[in-house]
């Protein structure tokens, strides 16, 4: 065997052209590496611009730009913010006077409270009195009734003749039962 020099296989130099996308072929690899990136060098990680299958560049309409939407949306949409703005603004107010009023209303129960509460202890102290000036009164109410009824026995006896008589005895056991009693 004879030893041969190992063949370097030479790529024909390609020219770097500046070639037009829109009417270049499509199969060509050149139109990719030497127009979108210098010297042939192709990004990592980022396929090649390709238009579909069976078109060119030509083919591809070219991006246009959404037409603005009118000024209408955005006047509806800033009045409809106005209109919450004012209204949360309203709401706001009437629950800081609710409970303010809240507060007043709480503070007056408060008060009405501890008058009662003195009230009470006043009734309470009203209520005792009354109970013992109704017992003092039923007792004077039970003497004053013995104590008649001796008054009236003794008046009765002293009127009597001092002879022995049934009405003398009788008079005479009534003092001598209801006086002690006084």
């Amino acid at each position: 065997m004879t030893t041969s020099e190992p063949t370097q296989q030479t790529e024909p130099s390609r020219q770097t052209e500046p070639v037009d996308v829109h009417t270049a072929d499509v199969h060509t690899a050149d139109v990719h590496t030497a127009d979108v990136h210098p010297a042939g060098q192709q990004p990592t990680g980022i396929p090649p611009l390709t238009p579909p299958l069976g078109s060119s560049f030509a083919d591809v309409p070219p991006f246009t730009a959404a037409p603005r939407p009118g000024r209408a949306p955005v006047v509806v949409l800033t009045a409809l913010a106005v209109v919450f703005a004012v209204v949360a603004a309203v709401f706001t107010v009437l629950h800081a006077d609710a409970g303010d009023e809240r507060d007043r209303l709480t503070a007056a129960r408060l008060e009405e409270e501890r008058a009662l509460s003195g009230l009470r202890a006043e009734q309470e102290e009203a209520d005792r009195v009354l109970e013992d000036n109704r017992s003092r009164h039923a007792t004077l109410t039970t003497r004053h009734d013995v104590l008649t009824r001796c008054v009236d026995a003794a008046k009765a006896y002293f009127d009597l003749p001092p002879v022995d008589s049934p009405e003398s005895s009788r008079l005479f056991r009534i003092m001598y039962e209801v006086c002690p009693q006084v």
